[in-house]
């Protein structure tokens, strides 16, 4: 039975409430997720498709990683325009692209797991979470070219009994300057959502939320700290919303439901 411990978000919040120095609470996050050496670039080339969630919505992106002199380069397409890559490295399983767009420069941050590159994007002041998928031979075109089915707006709103939201998601929150994978499992009983959430380092059960007009509310308290808050709704198939820790500070979050 899973351990009623949440370090990893205690440990997110005390780093904002306390000031800790940055570099050295990476490191150690690194070394708690990691299994040893850092990812091969081999490993990690390829074409990827997926979002970035922005304060105007989600920014389809596809993403083409090559190896050259053992070091990834490549380009990025988003629904704005082109966006450079100027350097890569990878440490353990997190892969960092430094970019530039129209002389900003910014990085895309994110863990490798599977065929998935999950993390945070900034750029300038902003930043937010984003979401990739490998992709192999003749792979269907980013959701931004696509046609919408039709109906798919309103599926995205789906009242509570046509259950989108019953079942497990695979999640990522973080900044600018770490990224956390969650997985949380919820179920739906009319308006009514219950579950948990969990990490690697443990877990905690949600307090009883709601599902209503496709908005998401649930909450959890971890260790005398406070209560963390989750809102979000569903775009484009993925779950996005902030979280809100305590009062103390708020960070974006994205989630896809596994299977999906």
């Amino acid at each position: 039975m899973r351990r009623p411990s949440v370090g990893w978000l205690g440990f997110i919040v005390l780093m904002a409430m306390l000031a800790f120095t940055w570099p050295m609470h990476i490191v150690a996050y690194a070394q708690a997720t990691q299994a040893g050496a850092d990812l091969k670039p081999e490993a990690v080339a390829g074409k990827y498709q997926g979002t970035a969630t922005t304060p105007n919505g989600d920014m389809p992106l596809t993403v083409d990683l090559k190896v050259e002199k053992g070091t990834l380069v490549g380009t990025i397409d988003s629904g704005h325009g082109p966006i450079a890559i100027t350097g890569a490295s990878i440490t353990g399983v997190r892969v960092t692209l430094s970019i530039d767009i129209g002389g900003t420069s910014g990085t895309i941050a994110g863990t490798v797991n599977g065929d998935r590159i999950e993390g945070t994007w900034t750029m300038a002041e902003a930043n937010g979470p984003f979401m990739l998928t490998k992709v192999t031979g003749d792979a269907a075109r980013p959701a931004a070219n696509a046609p919408a089915p039709a109906g798919a707006a309103a599926a995205s709103n789906a009242p509570a009994s046509g259950d989108v939201l019953s079942g497990a998601w695979d999640g990522v929150t973080g900044n600018a300057d770490m990224s956390v994978p969650f997985t949380m499992r919820l179920t739906l009983d009319g308006d009514k959502v219950t579950g948990d959430i969990s990490s690697d380092q443990g877990g905690a059960q949600f307090i009883p939320g709601t599902w209503k007009d496709g908005a998401l509310t649930v909450s959890f308290e971890f260790n005398g700290m406070g209560t963390v808050t989750m809102v979000g709704s569903i775009k484009e198939g993925k779950l996005v919303g902030s979280m809100d820790f305590a009062g103390q500070m708020q960070m974006s979050w994205a989630a896809v439901k596994k299977g999906s």
